[in-house]
């Protein structure tokens, strides 16, 4: 009984786990503020960027571009 119970307990909170945030969008994107400010790149025409003028990048001293993984 408390086996089943224990398994009840977890369905239970993995599907509250992913359905808590489904009817919320997000107002803007990781990469850029919107998606209208993404320019194509003159090197790649599949590649898109967006640069935000106003950071002071003489103040990094160290800049992480993690992997992407593209899923179609």
């Amino acid at each position: 009984m408390k086996t089943i119970t224990k398994i009840t307990a977890a369905t239970l909170g993995l599907v509250l786990l992913f359905t808590g945030c489904a009817n919320s969008a997000p107002k803007t994107t990781a990469i850029a503020p919107n998606s209208e400010v993404l320019k194509v790149s003159q090197n790649d025409k599949n590649t898109m960027y967006y640069l935000n003028k106003k950071v002071d990048l003489g103040s990094y001293n160290t800049i992480v571009v993690k992997p992407v993984e593209i899923v179609e």
